[in-house]
């Protein structure tokens, strides 16, 4: 039994491929597999389209979901890996009304060259700036139809791989980080690392949303930590557009840094999005430039602020408070905490101020510790000292190597 056709399409210059998954032999595929293993079904386009869909129905989605299956398109240029559960096919049949089920939704999963007004923005900005594009823009799409509408999947609740393969000639040493192209034509980080499959070298880009992607080269050195300990993690932060320092090429790092400054810090690493709901504090108005990470923060539980309904943006932020809301980030980075108990109270019996840890605090600076986000300094761990931007840069690429999220 074919388990898909395909159909290639040739017009005005671009080519088109989409591939049906037949509904009976993948639902005979699916239903060997266990559902304690974690499953792929891989459609292979290779054959040099600008376009390549693959598509499915809802009903075929869910099969998929309760054997843990992961989908993955693989063409030349890019592979896309989705887990099935990741389209939550249920909400998305609600969107379209109580009568429709889900067999009756077909999803489209897609990836494709962008529009040469897309490319030619991306190529502007990157010119500004002064990134060198290592790769040429490729956009990822999921949408879900019915009749004549049309829902996009732009979030998910994790993170989906996607790989964009490196051009031949290029060296995989000089890549610094993948982007998501934003609307404005503006970059921001996603985690990335090289990884090599099949004699290629690829961009991994782990993201929470479908948009344009590309990759850059963009090595940046601050003149104030060129012999300062930081140097590296705060070049880092820099060149993957994680932290754009303080101005005149430098980034002040032994400066306390503010609770705004942080939160944003963690939500460019992570590649977090705010859903665009109406803002949660009343002292971070919607001209602010930190409000859609401080909310972003907030959507997705790295941060609260103070029971006055204000979150106090240019307080600052002491290391035990920095612990708390760096836990909060490494779960959502993949990392689930669970190391051992009497491990972790061992680890804070090493400081001779551990006493003094807030209770809220304890488990945060255990675990943090036990990761090897913070080390403490002779002895003491400090927690009630202010936390320098340094520090910040410095647990953050920790955090986001940690998961396994870059090299």
């Amino acid at each position: 039994m074919k388990a898909a056709t395909e159909e290639v399409e040739q017009k005005d210059g671009i080519k088109t491929t989409k591939v049906t998954l037949d509904e009976a032999a993948i639902k005979e595929n699916v239903d060997k597999m266990s559902a304690t293993n974690q499953n792929k079904i891989i459609i292979p386009v290779l054959n040099n389209s600008d376009a390549v869909s693959a598509l499915l129905n809802g009903q075929m989605l869910k099969n998929m979901k309760s054997k843990n299956v992961i989908i993955e398109i693989k063409t030349e240029k890019a592979i896309y890996t989705l887990p099935a559960a990741d389209i939550k096919i249920d909400d998305i049949a609600n969107q379209f009304g109580d009568h429709v089920q889900s067999g009756e939704i077909t999803i489209s999963l897609k990836i494709s060259n962008p529009s040469k007004e897309v490319v030619n923005m991306v190529s502007k900005t990157a010119d500004s700036k002064g990134y060198q594009l290592v790769v040429k823009p490729l956009d990822f799409e999921v949408n879900c139809n019915y009749g004549e509408k049309t829902i996009g999947v732009s979030k998910y609740q994790g993170y989906v791989e996607r790989a964009i393969a490196l051009p031949a000639g290029v060296d995989p040493k000089k890549i610094t980080t993948g982007v998501v192209v934003n609307s404005d034509g503006t970059f921001s980080h996603i985690p990335t690392k090289i990884i090599f499959i099949d004699g290629k070298h690829y961009a991994e880009l782990n993201s929470h949303t479908n948009s344009t992607y590309t990759v850059i080269w963009n090595p940046v050195t601050f003149k104030d930590v060129e012999k300062h300990w930081s140097k590296e993690y705060v070049n880092e932060v820099g060149s993957r557009l994680i932290d754009d320092g303080t101005g005149n090429g430098n980034f002040s790092p032994d400066r306390a840094i503010t609770r705004a400054e942080f939160s944003t810090m963690i939500v460019k690493a992570l590649a977090l999005k705010t859903s665009g709901s109406i803002g949660q504090f009343s002292d971070v108005p919607n001209n602010s430039p930190y409000y859609d990470y401080i909310n972003a923060a907030y959507e997705y539980g790295i941060l609260t602020g103070y029971t006055n309904g204000k979150f106090g943006p240019q307080d600052l932020i002491t290391r035990e408070q920095a612990m708390t809301m760096l836990l909060k980030a490494a779960k959502l980075a993949g990392l689930d905490g669970t190391a051992k108990e009497k491990v972790i109270n061992n680890q804070l019996k090493d400081f001779k101020d551990s006493s003094t840890i807030s209770s809220y605090a304890v488990d945060a600076a255990s675990k943090c510790v036990s990761y090897g986000f913070f080390k403490g300094e002779k002895g003491y761990l400090n927690p009630k000292r202010n936390f320098t931007r340094a520090e910040s840069a410095a647990v953050i690429i920790k955090l986001v190597r940690k998961a396994e999220l870059i090299n």
